[in-house]
């Protein structure tokens, strides 16, 4: 449901916004605006709090990476354990 909404659209959701579609899903207006955040930063957009908009050639582009790109498997926990700094 929040990756359908995020699709129709992919800016900064208004607290009505986030209100409604948390009353849909059952969660609060922090969880859906926190998830919000979350996904854009993810997917390299404005994350910033004056500019939250994606201006038409960046979604573009996003849309175009998006369509190519191949989605790797979750890391193993060898993989995890490997990446830890010693001390």
């Amino acid at each position: 449901m929040l990756v359908e909404q995020f699709n129709k659209n992919p800016t900064k959701w208004s607290i009505k916004e986030c209100v409604e579609i948390g009353d849909m899903i059952g969660m609060d207006r922090a969880q859906v605006s926190k998830w919000n955040w979350d996904h854009r930063k993810k997917l390299s957009y404005d994350t910033s709090r004056r500019n939250g908009q994606l201006n038409k050639s960046t979604w573009d582009d996003v849309k175009k990476r998006d369509a190519k790109a191949d989605f790797k498997a979750k890391p193993s926990g060898k993989d995890i354990g490997n990446k830890r700094s010693k001390v």
